[in-house]
């Protein structure tokens, strides 16, 4: 089985596979946020009216990707020339977004500690929907990149669709957000069918996430 490496940049048009440079095209379709209508009662003078109200509270600090992926396949040169080209095609694979540069050498699995310290720089500690209370501590996912297995017993676990895990590993500087690229495609959280999904967090701000892939025929 040949693997392929790419490295996209998010907001950018930038690739790397293996040792060849090559571009790639980011589709971005417009963000949605969700937002509850107030609601209206009636008041009459001399009443009395017992009211229980529910409010559905919008995370701040979660951003969701959810998408299709697909790879050109070529033989090229230092300058992106191909000497053969086998087309595009779909992957299975998995794709990784983190803050900055991944040393992918030194990806292993976090430690709570890892956890603890994601969540103190986002400013996330203590608040119900941290790293922390959003993770699964459970059966051990894996990812194999061309060095063997890597495994990691936290992940996030998307109820969502088909039920996409995301499973949480670290290079020792990032905390890197995994999801499984299914070829075939699965149900998103809105019954479209894609690749992957995946939920990242952030400090409350707009944030850079670098985007990488990892392809597999």
């Amino acid at each position: 089985m040949k693997k392929y490496l790419l490295y996209l940049m998010a907001l950018l048009s930038v690739g790397v596979v293996f040792a060849a440079v090559s571009g790639v095209t980011i589709n971005s379709e417009s963000s949605e946020t969700y937002s509850q209508s107030p609601a209206t009662t009636t008041a009459q003078g001399g009443n009395v009216t017992q009211l229980d109200l529910t409010q559905n509270i919008q995370s701040g600090y979660w951003q969701a990707f959810y998408g299709n992926i697909s790879g050109n396949l070529a033989l090229r040169d230092a300058n992106g020339v191909a000497v053969y080209d086998w087309g595009t095609s779909q992957f299975n694979g998995y794709i990784f977004f983190a803050r900055g540069t991944v040393t992918w050498g030194s990806l292993v699995a976090p430690t709570e500690t890892d956890i603890e310290n994601e969540d103190s720089t986002l400013g996330l500690t203590g608040k119900t929907d941290s790293v922390n209370n959003t993770k699964t501590v459970g059966s051990t996912k894996t990812i194999n990149i061309g060095g063997g297995d890597i495994g990691t017993t936290y992940y996030i676990n998307m109820t969502s669709g088909d039920g996409w895990v995301e499973p949480l590993y670290t290079d020792g500087t990032n905390i890197v957000y995994t999801g499984y690229i299914n070829s075939t495609g699965k149900n998103a959280y809105n019954g479209k069918k894609v690749n992957f999904q995946v939920m990242v967090p952030t400090d409350g701000s707009k944030m850079t996430y670098y985007i990488y892939a990892y392809l597999t025929e």
